[in-house]
């Protein structure tokens, strides 16, 4: 009898801890400054663009935009945007956003506190002055955050914003493949990350008619996570 109670009693804490550990591991991490997603009451998404490499991909993806009528949120690696001004001027001047992708592309949960607040604060300052405007979001390199990131960004006057698409078009695959990997995942307040490469700026047209004949409008991250931020 004993060794049936011991058993059942094992079964149970298996359970209890395997229950425990699933819904911890489902809950998204919550922390004051950190945004993964747009609204989901408003049929709207936004395109996020990391810009540290691949300059040469960046007038052609600006005329499809500019072609399309479509404005997007660039986020922008310091030392990057230093030999690059002309172009993160380039893109303001379309009416893109210009936001913080910290001066070097390392992992930032990596970084002791006044290094991440050097990397973030370094590369808003340089961006200002080529844009004139603050930035107020930060993407940190590589996806790569915890609430040290989070809270530290939130320090420097950052809110820390999370793609929840992924295009993975870094791996340069076909244009059909980032477009399906859009579509299976697009839904409202749907934060879309690209990058800058040949394959993107072939797909670049397809992915927008796809989002708006899905009845999507297109947002800047600022725009979409109005009276999010907090």
């Amino acid at each position: 009898m004993k060794k049936k109670l011991f058993f059942f009693s094992l079964i149970l804490l298996i359970f209890l801890v395997t229950i425990f550990y699933n819904r911890e591991a489902a809950q998204p991490v919550i922390a004051k400054g950190l945004v993964e997603s747009g609204p989901s009451d408003k049929k709207a998404v936004a395109i996020m663009c990391n810009v540290a490499w691949g300059e040469e991909y960046l007038p052609p993806l600006l005329k499809v935009l500019k072609d399309k009528n479509v404005k997007i949120t660039f986020f922008v690696e310091g030392q990057w945007a230093q030999k690059n001004g002309d172009l993160v001027r380039e893109i303001v001047a379309y009416g893109h956003e210009v936001e913080n992708h910290g001066f070097r592309h390392v992992y930032p949960t990596r970084l002791g506190r006044r290094q991440l607040i050097e990397d973030i604060t370094r590369t808003a300052e340089i961006l200002r002055g080529l844009t004139g405007k603050p930035t107020v979001y930060y993407h940190p390199p590589y996806r790569d955050f915890n609430d040290f990131v989070i809270s530290t960004a939130y320090e420097t006057g950052h809110i820390t914003v999370i793609n929840n698409i992924d295009t993975i078009d870094w791996q340069k695959p076909a244009p059909e493949v980032i477009l399906q990997r859009v579509k299976r995942k697009l839904r409202n307040g749907g934060i879309i990350l690209i990058h800058p490469t040949a394959p993107t700026v072939l797909a670049l047209p397809s992915l927008i008619n796809q989002i708006r004949q899905e009845g999507y409008e297109i947002e800047l991250i600022g725009k979409l996570l109005t009276n999010m931020s907090s």
